[in-house]
C-alpha cells in the first residue's frame, strides 16, 4: 500500500483498490451519500425559486448557472446569494450547508444545533 501524501481528501474510490467488497457494500448504503458536494444531483430540495418565511425573513432556493443558492438575509442584515457547498444526509432528512459550518467550531457541529 502506498501512503497518502499531502493533506487533501483523495476520494472514496481510492479505497476500492484494496477493499473491493467493502467498497461495493458501502456504495449501496446511506453512508455513501452522507456528505456530498452540493450539485443538482445530490440536493433533494427544489431550487426553482421556492421560498419560505421564518421570523419575517424570506429565504429562496435558486439554481443559477448550475450553482445551488440560498437567497436570504445574511450577517449584517443585507440580502445576498449564499452558495450551497455541501449536502449533509439523505432520506428522510437532508441539510444544506453554506460556508464553513462543517468545521468543528461551526454551528452545524454543536450539540444544541444538531
Amino acid at each position: 500500500m502506498t501512503p497518502a501524501t499531502g493533506t487533501s481528501f483523495v476520494g472514496s474510490e481510492r479505497c476500492s483498490s484494496c477493499h473491493q467488497q467493502e467498497y461495493r457494500i458501502w456504495q449501496t448504503s446511506r453512508h455513501a451519500g452522507a456528505l456530498q458536494h452540493a450539485t443538482p444531483a445530490s440536493a433533494l430540495g427544489r431550487f426553482d425559486g421556492s421560498a419560505f418565511v421564518k421570523e419575517g425573513i424570506e429565504t429562496r432556493f435558486l439554481m443559477r448557472d448550475g450553482q445551488l443558492l440560498f437567497v436570504t438575509q445574511g450577517p449584517g442584515g443585507a440580502v445576498g446569494d449564499f452558495p450551497v457547498k455541501f449536502t449533509l444526509g439523505v432520506e428522510p432528512l437532508q441539510k444544506l450547508v453554506s460556508g464553513d459550518a462543517l468545521h468543528w467550531t461551526g454551528i452545524q457541529q454543536t450539540a444544541n444545533f444538531m
